[in-house]
């Protein structure tokens, strides 16, 4: 008997996620008087006398009187000396960042400063921005794209002030600069990035591992506790002071739910990094493309994963296989003709005995048609599909005790 595999929908939600997955759960929330994350000596950052890359996540509340009042990250300092770099915003959503500056001939100079133009942030709204210098530029970017740049020959001058998030570095100074809403991923690097590495890498997390370059990084993720992790190569842990932990993130890690399309045999997901289709839960072994083509009865699910290790599972559907009219059909039911036009005649024992439901299903396995017949004879009957429109359609015919489907085609129509 020729077979066909016919699928049903169950709306069956089952998100799932890898185990290495860490999704952007949190941000930490500063109150812009008292609240910052001590980085300590951070003397690992001492290596950035070279190009150099400071980026984060940030969210402000309120702007001080200047660009220099709201401090992003900062190693920056004077009661001792110039010295650092910080990456700041305020006055009127300007973002600035500054270097304390050594010449080619290494002879200390001011501080070297880049400024956006007015307006760039906006106030109560996710914004990622970044501040860069290669030995011959500082630059800005915000979202990803360049937005000021200035020239400048030399290098930074190392910092003994430590290293603060939310807040100036140099303790003897007051105030403290401090920021006012919420700061998320904080990188340091210890080269120049480039706009297209920051639009390609802003919106998710990193591999620390893979990161060349990378000296700090905090996810800010932690969401309990005082303790900030660095999961860059510098190991600069840190501690929060009257920070508060916020579920308000920039992005967020975990993938849309996939889903799944029938074109009559094959089952087609959209593309993805990773694909895996599964069968009662279980992975099928090879199968990671596209589309897969059922080889048995079950419910069938397609699992996509993202570079950040992070999956969605899809709804599920239920596979079966359901006979096709062929030289020795089902004794059951009996139908004809095949291809029908207005009217298919159904003959079946069982219309005298037992409740019969008659349900049309379109190639897409939408339900289109049903009717219900109660034992009263004759044992055959006329199914009016004048109203369906021509195509292919699977006809289920079930029972008390027995179930059988049918593949039909409907040409007729003028």
């Amino acid at each position: 008997m020729k077979l066909i595999l016919g699928l049903l929908f169950i709306c069956l939600f089952n998100f799932s996620h890898a185990q290495n997955c860490q999704p952007n759960s949190n941000s930490l929330g500063f109150d812009g008087t008292s609240a910052y994350v001590n980085l300590g000596a951070a003397t690992s950052l001492d290596i950035l006398s070279g190009p150099v890359s400071v980026e984060a996540w940030v969210y402000s509340t309120s702007w001080g009187f200047s660009s220099a009042q709201n401090t992003i990250f900062c190693t920056h300092g004077w009661t001792s000396g110039e010295q650092g770099m910080s990456l700041r915003a305020g006055g009127s959503g300007e973002l600035s960042f500054n270097i304390a500056g050594l010449d080619s001939n290494l002879v200390p100079v001011s501080w070297k400063e880049v400024i956006s133009p007015a307006n760039s942030l906006q106030l109560n709204t996710w914004t990622h921005v970044a501040g860069t210098y290669s030995g011959t530029e500082l630059k800005l970017f915000i979202n990803g794209l360049e937005v000021a740049s200035t020239g400048f020959v030399g290098s930074i001058v190392q910092s003994g002030y430590g290293a603060n998030i939310g807040k100036l570095a140099d303790a003897s100074q007051s105030p403290g600069r401090f920021w006012s809403g919420n700061i998320d991923e904080v990188r340091v690097w210890n080269r120049a990035l480039s706009s297209s590495e920051l639009l390609a890498s802003s919106a998710k997390h990193i591999d620390p591992l893979s990161s060349v370059g990378l000296v700090g990084y905090w996810r800010l993720n932690e969401g309990t506790g005082s303790s900030i992790a660095d999961l860059g190569n510098g190991a600069n842990n840190g501690t929060h002071l009257n920070c508060t932990w916020s579920s308000d993130v920039p992005f967020n890690e975990v993938p849309p739910s996939p889903s799944i399309n029938f074109n009559g045999t094959t089952l087609i997901t959209g593309l993805g990094p990773q694909i895996q289709w599964n069968l009662g839960g279980s992975p099928i072994s090879g199968a990671n493309s596209t589309t897969y083509n059922p080889t048995q009865n079950g419910s069938y699910t397609v699992t996509h994963t993202n570079l950040s290790g992070c999956s969605a599972t899809s709804a599920a559907y239920l596979v079966v296989t359901v006979g096709i009219e062929s030289i020795d059909p089902p004794e059951e039911f009996k139908l004809w003709p095949n291809p029908a036009g207005s009217l298919i005649h159904l003959q079946s024992a069982l219309l005298n005995t037992d409740i019969v439901d008659v349900s049309f299903y379109d190639a897409k396995q939408m339900l289109v048609k049903r009717s219900r017949f109660v034992p009263q004879g004759p044992d055959r009957i006329d199914l009016d599909v004048s109203l369906l429109s021509d195509g292919v359609y699977y006809l289920r015919l079930s029972a008390t005790s027995s179930q059988s489907t049918f593949k039909v085609v409907i040409i007729n129509h003028n």
